[in-house]
């Protein structure tokens, strides 16, 4: 039974992300260069002990990683995370990494994604979500806009996948609760 399940429908939930979790099938995910084409993931060769090593440096003051769960079983499908925990300007990044392919194109991310903008904006107070993906990676872009975020910037060249580099989109949420906001 997983620690302190959230569940986010009836077959998708997540529970904060343990050293258990790293399974053969997990690390397996990191070293897929399709799983991980848009993902910094992907640039490095991953065993066990350097996913222990990358668990044990996590700083749990600016980043959340949690496992994604799949119905009764709670299959282990993928990660996400809130990272880049900005506590004095408020704000975070979010992400996510489908680990198994049969779960590609099922809105996992979307789902997932909304979640972890409530936890962000109700929980933690913060007033401003925001991710970044390649401008390749079409169907993140899509989750995106399905959790409601709006697009902010495009990054020039931000980012190496397959050995040529693309721009950084970024969009954005912010906090409907707070009132702070100005333009100049």
């Amino acid at each position: 039974m997983k620690q302190s399940l959230i569940n986010i429908t009836d077959k998708i939930s997540i529970a904060h992300f343990t050293e258990e979790n790293i399974t053969r099938e997990y690390l397996s995910w990191l070293s897929d260069t399709e799983i991980c084409k848009y993902s910094r993931n992907g640039l490095y060769m991953y065993n066990k002990a350097a996913a222990l090593k990358w668990y044990e440096e996590l700083e749990f003051d600016k980043t959340i990683v949690y496992a994604i769960y799949y119905g009764k079983a709670q299959l282990h499908i993928g990660n996400c995370a809130i990272d880049q925990i900005d506590w004095i300007g408020n704000s975070a990044e979010i992400g996510f990494l489908i680990g198994n392919k049969k779960f590609w194109g099922k809105r996992i991310a979307t789902e997932v994604g909304k979640k972890l903008i409530e936890i962000c904006h109700k929980r933690m107070g913060l007033h401003k979500v925001w991710l970044g993906c390649a401008r390749g990676n079409i169907g993140m872009q899509h989750a995106a806009r399905n959790m409601g975020m709006q697009f902010e910037c495009s990054l020039k060249y931000e980012m190496l996948v397959d050995g040529m580099y693309q721009d950084v989109i970024r969009y954005s949420i912010f906090n409907p609760s707070k009132e702070i906001y100005k333009n100049d």
